[in-house]
């Protein structure tokens, strides 16, 4: 779990950068509620990851509801920030949005790759097979 917060830290971090790094070098307004956005799903990802992975002794059909569960809790949170953000600005910034719903792909997709990871270790390449 250690090696996970970490990674998504730095990941959380990097993003951050890379957003100032635009802000400061287009012209383009992003509006500053993506900061506190992009720690939001950080630690939205976070916490629904040491939900669904935290207990691995349960049965196989009580974790797949957790991971489930933690789906769509990680779904409809995200959403909700979303409108109560749009909310409080006025109106819809489309660079907002876009920036905010790619930061939760990139996320999804890192959560998913270290999910996939821990699923089924034993489908694992072999160091000895090398067939060529």
């Amino acid at each position: 779990m250690k090696g996970y917060i970490i990674k998504f830290s730095v990941l959380s971090v990097a993003m951050i950068l890379s957003i100032a790094l635009a802000k400061i070098f287009t012209s383009y307004p992003i509006n500053s509620w993506i900061y506190l956005g992009i720690i939001y799903l950080a630690v939205l990802f976070i916490a629904v990851h040491y939900f669904t992975l935290h207990d691995d002794k349960n049965n196989p059909n009580k974790g797949i509801r957790k991971i489930m569960m933690g789906t769509m809790i990680r779904l409809f949170a995200t959403v909700i920030f979303l409108i109560i953000s749009v909310m409080n600005n006025g109106k819809p910034e489309l660079g907002f949005v876009l920036t905010y719903l790619l930061s939760f792909l990139m996320f999804l997709f890192f959560d998913i790759s270290e999910m996939r990871s821990k699923l089924r270790p034993d489908l694992e390449k072999s160091k000895n097979n090398t067939n060529a």
